[in-house]
């Protein structure tokens, strides 16, 4: 899958608030990871399918490693940000 296969409301950006208004994929959402993790009912649903991002894909891929253990169907950006910006 690529980024063009995602809704934009979709794609879910964990980074921080400072580096997201940085630079970001237009139309996607700034979720840090943590409140993300802590309530994932509140921003996810089962049916809908996600795209995390992190700085590296490290992140993104811890995070969406447990998310698929709820049930969850999300994907991480190999690479992350910092592959985009190139």
């Amino acid at each position: 899958m690529t980024i063009n296969d995602f809704k934009k409301e979709n794609i879910i950006d964990l980074r921080n608030k400072e580096e997201y208004l940085k630079f970001h994929i237009n139309g996607s959402r700034n979720i840090d990871y943590i409140t993300l993790l802590s309530n994932p009912n509140y921003y996810l649903n089962y049916e809908d399918i996600y795209l995390l991002i992190c700085d590296r894909g490290i992140q993104s891929m811890d995070v969406s490693n447990i998310l698929k253990r709820k049930g969850y169907h999300t994907y991480s950006l190999e690479g992350g940000i910092k592959k985009l910006k190139k």
